[in-house]
């Protein structure tokens, strides 16, 4: 099955890679030239790549790093310094989880001798990123078996191209599903998942972030699926503000609750994941002009930790988990 841009927004070439601008999205389809791990923190800190384009962009990064370092003997900063601003990009996603790994390779590389390192550390990485696409792919797979024909599926946010996977797969089934969307503010990343849904031929009715409640106590959604961009030990998920708000009308009324989920890790609960909180200026602007009177304030918390007791099911790699079972 194709991956949709989205899944897979960027190419890897030479000496630089082309990321897919999530900012301009759904107006323009437009890539950005990424040359170096300072230009991919950028796009990460600018918001012009989320969800999975941050994890590839680092990835990416990583690699033109360690193309472009003039010695075994330089291999070790430059990459040691490429992590460091990397993981610095964003606080609450789990970057060091993946660049410590590269680290390790490098230093595994140079303290055997291997004559090209740097092409030893590319390979390596090229090969994790294989298995991370056959792993997303075999995702959606599974999450396609908790919906059924007719389903009515409400999502926040944007899962990079995942739940647009798995509704092709429940296509494949003849299961008919219809979704709604919020628009997700201040970023508008429900316009994107509108957008792919719609061109891809399935029914979406984007709404509002503030009419969800609504729509639960209407009984017009049958399911509720979000992406996470942290899972802790105990089933707490970390993922876009307002995510928890979902979960907590899911719950009451009685609605099942599912989140794509990536490796825990070691951190223990949602309490302890770091929250960014990022400059208001982004709540009351759009695209670089003013939406409310000049001075006005703003509180913009870019994720919420959802509690595990609201989520129902957890879709892993390998298989569907309910929270206690993680």
């Amino acid at each position: 099955m194709d991956f949709p841009p989205l899944a897979w927004p960027a190419e890897l070439h030479d000496d630089h890679f082309m990321l897919l601008d999530e900012s301009r999205l759904p107006d323009t389809v437009e890539y950005i030239r990424v040359d170096d791990y300072d230009g991919a923190v950028a796009a990460i800190r600018a918001m012009q790549t989320r969800a999975f384009g941050q994890l590839l962009t680092v990835f990416y990064a990583l690699i033109l790093t360690a193309r472009k370092a003039v010695s075994s003997a330089t291999l070790q900063g430059a990459m040691d310094t490429a992590c460091g601003a990397l993981n610095a990009s964003r606080p609450t996603f789990a970057f060091q989880d993946y660049t410590d790994r590269v680290r390790a390779w490098t230093d595994e590389a140079l303290q055997r001798g291997d004559p090209h390192p740097a092409d030893t550390i590319v390979r390596r990485i090229m090969e994790l990123l294989d298995r991370i696409k056959k792993m997303r792919l075999n995702r959606a797979r599974i999450a396609a078996d908790l919906f059924d024909d007719g389903d009515r599926i409400l999502t926040h946010c944007n899962t990079s191209g995942e739940l647009l996977l798995t509704a092709r797969f429940c296509r494949t089934q003849s299961k008919g599903l219809t979704f709604f969307a919020t628009e997700t503010r201040p970023y508008f990343q429900g316009r994107l998942t509108a957008w792919e849904l719609s061109t891809d031929g399935f029914d979406v009715t984007l709404i509002s972030d503030n009419r969800v409640a609504s729509l639960l106590n209407a009984g017009r959604c049958s399911k509720v699926i979000t992406g996470a961009d942290r899972v802790a030990l105990n089933g707490d998920i970390v993922n876009k503000t307002g995510t928890r708000q979902l979960a907590m009308l899911a719950h009451r009324f009685g609605i099942p609750f599912y989140a794509f989920v990536q490796e825990p890790g070691t951190t223990a609960t949602g309490e302890d994941v770091p929250i960014e909180y990022r400059d208001g200026k982004e709540v009351v602007r759009f695209r670089g002009e003013d939406v409310y009177p000049a001075g006005t304030d703003a509180f913009y918390p870019a994720f919420d930790m959802t509690p595990h007791r609201y989520i129902t099911a957890l879709i892993t790699f390998e298989k569907i988990l309910k929270p206690a079972d993680l």
